[in-house]
């Protein structure tokens, strides 16, 4: 009876600290207490029938199979906390973690645990019977589990104690994404026997930290090569575990380690030496705190994606290794009380990334040896300091990862650069986002006139007020001004103004002939807020995928990224046209689904962007069938629908095709539809209107939608009319009719001479090859790039077409954007360009353009130079330093000879005759990048008219 009478007084005190402490114990409801109850009747029934009887291995198998299903009933993480989780961690932890509330709790699980195992203990001293004895041995390790309930859905656990770390409780949380598992007290862990805790089985396991305390003499037995699941991104190892270093190089095994975090003594000795096969491939950030590490070897390919360097206490450390100038993708490296000559070698390292171009690494020093950890008297000033200077929630290294993850190259690294060309006074042409009125579009009359009433209603009130405006103008804002109480400055329904809703539906149901539910449109603030709603209502995790082209608009990129959902690319064949591939679709969701990826929805832009294409009737009925049969809800982006130069292929929406095949597809397959005033003949980027349009949607589903519009009460009321006014223009015989349609073809005629003159021009030049843009804003030439390019480009960090278009931007002052940023197949590049500059700025733009990739072609050298002579000499610049080389070399033969450098204030050396491969060779670096740059090469036979050649060029350079 003691047990059962333990497991009732348990149960009383988890109903106390229920009431005690409900944040805690959350979501226990009267079911799963009874179901505790039924619990502690079969454990009673076990003791029972184990005293009184012989050994029954059925009958006690069929009280387990009950045990387990009364513990069912805990759904939920917290409510394992009572059954499980509790018995696993908080038993064994320490107790400064735990309230003391808890502690009877543990005290008594325990309790029951230990006396159940003596029983049947107990029995098999008094059993001879072989098989007896091993049914009661799998019967008490079925106790011992009877709790342990499989968790699929269990992702992160904490406390978890390394005496835990059993194969029983590890296979019964498959899907553990997070944990962390710490030593227990000594006086717990005597007598534990020294197996090997293996954490291998945890397939799905990402982020793991392990603790040890240092005052106590146990220490789990961890095995760098076989505890670790190759799963893991991030591992943390705190306390004195004691690894050797020649241990800690074979993490490398771990190809997808990202983080790597060694703490308090984690690490035995003062030598960590890396040989070149040592490759953290995935390393991005490495910690290093308090550790008795003294000198630290090193290359660059040891750690060649690496971001962030931490050091903390590193008190005896030499050195950083110097190699680590050599580290492209190195942004910062942060001291906290190191030596001196640790603080000035990451100093050098960041000096020598900056001669190599690179601006990006940042050295951080603090606390530097103002502090003596070992002075009592500053105890406090130092423990204040450190609470001062601790981690904020909004520091970068505690963001959402999501937002992190992010990218979006429309305003990346080309459009900041281009930003701060402008700010210096240079003339930039922003040819990087669809921007029509930036560049010179004038935008329509007619909606201007109806928004400029709508926004001061007093001048319908003038007498005067036909003299400035047509008739029909000063209707139409009459009309809209009526629709929403308090005009534009009072909120709307969060759907949208339904009087616009329903000019919208009559839009659509004129453009497909299909009737169109207001109900089912929502206005947006702008197309890509209705996008990364329906995105965000869609993904519920990253195990669900959306399919997304490539080349793609990187807005569905980024949201992905955002909402934490996976991008399953298809890519779209440029030798046709950027056609679209039904084969390559089934290709890229079966790769997905074998990834474990469930694939919920298909993106379509058409007109596409970057690509201009546009989707034929037939590709979109293979578009909608595939996406039938596999269930996927197809969202099309349509917002460059008015953009269209050839009559060969007109736009056809993706709603009129489905409607076309009839049922079953039509009253089953679910479209979300979206558009815009930002395009088109309207160009109205900033007035940020759009709206999405539902099709085959549940109710309830709507309804939630709607839900989360409400939480933004309204979007902007402006953009609103302009969305009514796309949806119904003046119509003939308005008295604005004619100059609207004059307006709005002269428009169109002007892209589309654009476009024609955009893809001749780009196809004119050397080593580049484009498509001809059928719809939409953009251009999206290829680019050859040669192989000397490539590598510059690799060695300052970069994508090849970002070298090549901040090469275009700095020579021409146009600003584009790279292909990378949009997605493309290895070893290709593209940039994308907008064809909205004037049509009389168009050739001096596609000359500029024209240029660059000969230019490339002639000056980027590759792999090998040899040096005749390298002299100094004086030369003053701007800056106080100026390089200058005299190269020449050739198409077949790319070397590099008759070098010249020059440096204020040096002495003159010279050198014999060497060849040296320069990668390899640190005093060259400087040579190439410079070179690289193009502007301080020339070409020439004769060294001494070269070097007249290149001092002429220089000077020029440096005024």
């Amino acid at each position: 009876m003691a047990a059962y009478t333990a497991i009732i007084s348990l149960l009383q005190t988890l109903e106390q600290f229920q009431q005690t402490h409900p944040e805690l114990v959350q979501g226990v409801t009267a079911k799963t207490l009874e179901s505790l109850h039924d619990t502690a009747e079969y454990f009673l029934n076990v003791v029972e029938e184990v005293r009184k009887s012989r050994f029954d291995p059925e009958r006690i198998k069929s009280l387990e199979e009950k045990i387990r299903a009364a513990a069912s009933y805990a759904e939920d993480v917290v409510e394992m906390k009572i059954c499980q989780i509790i018995s696993w961690t908080c038993g064994n932890a320490p107790e400064s973690s735990l309230h003391k509330n808890f502690l009877p709790v543990v005290e008594r699980i325990d309790t029951i645990k230990n006396e159940v195992m003596e029983i049947l203990s107990d029995f098999s001293t008094r059993t001879h019977d072989t098989d007896d004895e091993q049914n009661l041995e799998s019967a008490r390790d079925s106790l011992i589990g009877a709790s342990s309930i499989r968790m699929p859905n269990l992702e992160e656990l904490s406390n978890l104690c390394f005496t835990s770390c059993t194969n029983e409780i590890l296979s019964s949380v498959p899907n553990l994404k997070r944990l962390i598992v710490h030593q227990i007290p000594s006086s717990r862990t005597k007598g534990k026997d020294n197996r090997l805790i293996d954490m291998s089985s945890l397939s799905k396991l990402e982020v793991l930290k392990c603790v040890t305390y240092d005052s106590w003499s146990w220490r789990p037995q961890i095995s760098i090569k076989r505890s670790f699941p190759t799963s893991l991104k991030s591992l943390t190892l705190a306390g004195r575990f004691y690894f050797s270093w020649e241990d800690m190089s074979t993490l490398v095994m771990l190809p997808n380690i990202e983080e790597l975090k060694l703490k308090d003594h984690a690490t035995i000795g003062h030598v960590w030496r890396l040989s070149d096969e040592d490759k953290f491939q995935s390393l991005k950030l490495l910690l290093l705190c308090s550790l008795d590490l003294e000198h630290w070897e090193a290359i660059v390919d040891n750690f060649p994606n690496l971001k962030r360097l931490v050091l903390k206490n590193c008190n005896y450390l030499h050195e950083i290794p110097i190699d680590f100038g050599e580290i492209c993708t190195l942004e910062s490296i942060e001291l906290y009380q190191c030596g001196i000559d640790a603080v000035d070698s990451a100093k050098k390292i960041a000096q020598e990334q900056e001669d190599m171009g690179n601006n990006r690494l940042k050295v951080k020093e603090l606390l530097k040896k103002l502090l003596s950890w070992w002075s009592p008297d500053l105890w406090l000033i130092k423990e204040v300091l450190l609470f001062k200077m601790s981690s904020k929630p909004l520091d970068y290294e505690n963001l959402n990862e999501n937002v992190k993850k992010c990218q979006y190259a429309v305003r990346g690294e080309l459009y900041l650069r281009a930003s701060q060309l402008q700010k210096e006074g240079n003339k930039i042409v922003f040819t990087n986002v669809g921007n029509p009125h930036a560049l010179g579009q004038k935008p329509l009359t007619f909606p201007r006139q109806v928004i400029a009433l709508c926004q001061a209603p007093f001048l319908l009130d003038d007498s005067n007020v036909g003299l400035l405006f047509p008739a029909d103008a000063i209707e139409r804002a009459k009309h809209y001004l009526s629709l929403n109480s308090g005009g534009l400055g009072a909120y709307s329904d969060s759907r949208g103004i339904p009087g616009v809703r329903k000019e919208i539906a009559d839009f659509i149901e004129r453009r497909d002939g299909y009737p169109s539910d207001p109900e089912l449109i929502f206005l947006t603030d702008g197309a890509s807020k209705g996008i990364m709603q329906i995105l965000h209502t869609i993904i519920r995790g990253a195990n669900d995928g959306v399919l997304v082209p490539v080349p793609q608009y990187p807005l569905y990129s980024a949201t992905i990224s955002l909402y934490g959902g996976s991008l399953v690319p298809y890519y779209l064949e440029e030798t046709a046209d950027w056609g679209l591939d039904i084969n390559e679709l089934r290709q890229s969701i079966g790769q997905a689904q074998q990834n474990g990826t469930t694939v919920r929805a298909m993106v379509i832009i058409n007109p596409g962007n970057p690509t201009g294409q546009c989707l034929s009737e037939q590709n979109l009925r293979q578009i909608i069938q595939f996406c039938y049969e596999e269930n996927l809800v197809l969202l099309g982006d349509e917002v460059y629908q008015q953009n269209i130069y050839q009559d060969e292929h007109p736009f056809i929406s993706a709603r009129k095709v489905l409607l076309d095949m009839g049922q079953p597809i039509s009253k089953e397959l679910q479209l979300v539809s979206f558009h815009t005033v930002s395009k088109g003949y309207w160009g109205e980027c900033g007035q940020r209107g759009g709206y999405f349009e539902m099709t085959n949607i549940p109710p309830k589903s709507v309804e939630e939608i709607y839900k989360v519009s409400s939480i933004s009460l309204s979007l902007n009321v402006p953009a609103q009319i302009f969305l009514g006014l796309l949806a119904n223009p003046p119509k003939p015989g308005d008295i604005s009719y004619e100059q609207f349609v004059r307006e709005s073809k002269g428009i169109l005629e002007s892209l589309r001479r654009r476009a024609h003159i955009m893809t001749d021009g780009f196809n004119s030049c050397r080593n580049v090859v484009c498509n001809f843009t059928e719809g939409a804003m953009y251009s999206f030439p290829q680019i050859k790039l040669p192989p000397g390019a490539i590598d510059a480009a690799k060695k300052l960090g970069k994508a090849p077409d970002v070298f090549y278009c901040l090469k275009l931007l700095e020579a021409t002052g146009i600003s584009t954007v790279p292909g990378s940023g949009f997605g493309q197949k290895e070893g290709v590049f593209h940039l994308r360009t907008t064809i909205l500059p004037a049509e009389e700025d168009m050739p001096a733009i596609m000359y500029h353009r024209a240029k660059i990739p000969n230019n490339l072609r002639q000056y980027l050298y590759s792999i090998t130079i040899s040096v005749r002579k390298m002299s100094v000499k004086s030369c003053v610049t701007k800056s106080g330093y100026g390089n200058g080389f005299l190269v020449e070399g050739s198409d077949d033969d790319e070397r590099v000879h008759g070098v010249t450098a020059t440096k204020t204030g040096g002495n003159k050396r010279s050198r014999e005759p060497e060849d040296v491969n320069w990668d390899k060779r640190r005093r060259l670096k400087m040579l190439f990048y410079l070179a690289a740059e193009g502007i301080y090469l020339s070409q020439t036979k004769d060294p001494n008219n070269g070097k007249k050649e290149l001092d002429t060029q220089f000077d020029e350079v440096t005024k």
